[in-house]
């Protein structure tokens, strides 16, 4: 995927379930784990959309919620996102290399989950993330759990990180 050619945008629920999109395009749709997905109106030009569920929460929160409400039944129901979601949409985008015109990325609000995709995914295909983080509020772990499957094994990243 050329990042020339690749628009990233972000979208809430409301958005999306009311967007019309002439460009081919893919979705990657974000939704709370006991929420519905957001219902999209038919898209000939959408090719596919990737569905996950995970609460918008981040490393901090985490740990808090793990260490300090551990035994707190809303702590129990909470679903993060995982290393394994990271790699779903490494593989979705790079699945649609070169065939997709744009990537919408949603989550309910729009502003953490969703910004978070859109940062990650500009980044690594050498676009500017700062717009996001300018106009939105990413999820870090979202954000770092992304760079990191893209980057996997390779050297430069592995330098970076030292």
């Amino acid at each position: 995927m050329k990042s020339s050619e690749v628009e990233i945008v972000v979208m809430n629920r409301d958005m999306i379930e009311k967007y019309e999109e002439e460009k081919d395009h893919i979705v990657i749709s974000i939704h709370d784990p006991y929420d519905t997905p957001a219902k999209m109106p038919k898209n000939e030009s959408r090719l596919d959309t990737l569905h996950l569920k995970f609460h918008d929460w981040d490393d901090q929160a985490k740990f808090k919620l793990q260490h300090e409400f551990s035994n707190s039944p809303t702590a129990k129901k909470m679903v993060f996102v995982s290393k394994a979601d990271a790699r779903k949409i490494v593989k979705f985008v790079r699945f649609y290399d070169g065939t997709v015109d744009k990537i919408i990325c949603q989550c309910d609000a729009g502003i953490s989950r969703s910004s978070a995709v859109a940062a990650a995914l500009a980044h690594c295909l050498g676009e500017d993330d700062e717009v996001f983080f300018k106009r939105y509020i990413p999820n870090r772990r979202v954000y770092r759990l992304i760079l990191d499957e893209w980057y996997k094994g390779e050297e430069a990243w592995d330098a970076l990180h030292r």
